[in-house]
């Protein structure tokens, strides 16, 4: 029953995993995953007032487990060390940052080749308006 009194305790549970993962890493370090903090696959699971908290980590292929929270006490416990978690976490932002840039450079030659089909077929149906009217 301790399982339903915490659940119905915590509102948000995303933001209780949010929570936990700023925790981790420190207030002098939250700048690091600000911006990245929308894309991580962050997963948790519920053993008895034990929250565990796991982050897949591409470079590694893998959830991991980061942190234990104990929702009696509210207090948090590392699984992962805090300076390998934070390297960890820098290698997974430049990870993000590249697949965003192939994400981007691939939706940017789908855009091209719209435009040259549009002006091609534009060019081809003026070219033929301009023979048939000769």
């Amino acid at each position: 029953m301790g399982v339903l009194k915490h659940l119905i305790k915590i509102e948000n549970f995303d933001e209780k995993i949010y929570k936990v993962l700023k925790d981790l890493i420190g207030i002098e370090n939250k700048e690091l995953i600000k911006d990245f903090l929308e894309f991580y696959q962050l997963r948790a699971e519920l053993t008895g007032d034990i929250l565990h908290v796991f982050m897949f980590f591409t470079h590694k292929n893998a959830f991991l487990k980061i942190a234990e929270y104990n929702l009696e006490t509210g207090e948090t416990k590392a699984v992962i060390p805090k300076d390998k978690l934070i390297q960890m976490i820098v290698i997974e932002n430049e990870n993000l940052i590249k697949e965003a840039e192939k994400n981007i450079n691939r939706s940017v030659s789908i855009i091209l080749s719209i435009i040259a089909l549009i002006t091609g077929g534009i060019a081809g149906y003026l070219l033929y308006r301009f023979i048939e009217n000769l």
